[in-house]
């Protein structure tokens, strides 16, 4: 404590982890000739952005499910603060498939196509402030097929995410014939 033509000066530390808003400073101070003096005045401290926290519903989506993500803001209190923060969704190609902004109080989604790339998938958000966080997904590989008789046509499509490699084997069976086709 220094006193300077009568002016008494306090450096006061509030401490790096102190809530953010307002706060009422009560001060009492006497000196050596029992002269006593109180008062109070009402601080405001600025929320410092220090943490923002992506959540999701689930760590790994199937082709055709939908991600719904949101990000928590925190300060320097480990405390919630509103911010504008800006989505983005790579694909394992680093191909940009999502972007939105949105408050923090918000959520975002997206529903990943039919066929979805597999592998690791990348979300991103920054805040208005520039900090930034990732998480990343996963997008297992379907090696799949939906084969349909239709009338005397045999239609098969690839309805998974992967070119299908496997070895497909068709046997038509009548009283008359019996026919197996390998085919990959």
């Amino acid at each position: 404590t220094e006193v300077s033509n009568g002016n008494l000066d306090y450096e006061l530390d509030l401490g790096e982890d102190i809530s953010s808003n307002y706060h009422t400073v009560f001060v009492e101070a006497e000196d050596t000739h029992g002269n006593k003096g109180e008062t109070n005045f009402e601080i405001y401290v600025i929320p410092q952005q220090e943490s923002i926290e992506i959540k999701l519903d689930q760590k790994t989506y199937n082709p055709g499910e939908t991600i719904n993500m949101y990000a928590i803001v925190y300060d320097q209190a480990s405390q919630e603060i509103v911010d504008e923060l800006s989505f983005e969704l790579f694909d394992a190609n680093g191909k940009k498939v999502y972007e939105e902004t949105l408050l923090s109080t918000a959520s975002g989604s997206y529903q990943f196509g039919e066929h979805a790339l597999p592998g690791e998938w990348i979300i991103k958000v920054e805040s208005s402030t520039g900090m930034g966080s990732e998480k990343s997904i996963d997008i297992p590989v379907i090696n799949k097929l939906n084969i349909e008789l239709v009338g005397q046509t045999l239609k098969i499509k690839n309805s998974g995410n992967v070119k299908y490699d496997d070895l497909l084997v068709i046997e038509a069976r009548s009283e008359l014939h019996n026919r197996t086709i390998e085919v990959r």
